[in-house]
């Protein structure tokens, strides 16, 4: 039978109050240590699936081969039995990039910043039953941003 005394009720009172105040005193400091950030990136939609050869148009209500594992993974469900799906390209990126006479920063525009890189994926649904898939894909999205 659990205790139920006034000095257990208490003592978990205390305990739950002070767990909520250290949450909530960690989560100000999270705040307020928090400072502004500046990021880029390039995002290329390349994973070396079969839809690179349409630009990934439709790529995610296909379901055609693994690489819906990817893409959309319920349409694992419409692939019969096991499947693995193996894709490799080449990737040529050409960017330059434009300074405004805005920025703080100075310098020309850099040259260009892409090179040929590898597109490399593979890609496998298991069938446990008919209706319960396993799906995994591997592939090179960092590679394509050297």
């Amino acid at each position: 039978m659990p205790d139920t005394s006034d000095s257990t009720v208490s003592a978990r009172r205390f305990r739950a109050r002070a767990l909520s105040t250290t949450g909530l005193v960690s989560l100000i400091c999270m705040c307020l240590g928090a400072g502004p950030v500046q990021a880029g990136g390039l995002y290329v939609n390349e994973f070396a699936t079969p839809s690179m050869g349409t630009a990934g148009a439709g790529a995610q209500a296909w379901a055609d081969d693994a690489a819906t594992a990817w893409h959309n993974a319920a349409g694992m469900t419409r692939i019969d039995g096991n499947e693995v799906t193996l894709g490799a390209g080449i990737g040529s990126i050409d960017a330059e990039f434009d300074t405004d006479p805005g920025t703080p920063f100075g310098g020309g525009d850099g040259g260009d910043a892409g090179s040929l890189v590898p597109l490399l994926g593979t890609y496998g649904v298991y069938s446990a039953t008919e209706d319960l898939k396993f799906g995994v894909g591997i592939y090179s999205i960092s590679a394509a941003l050297d």
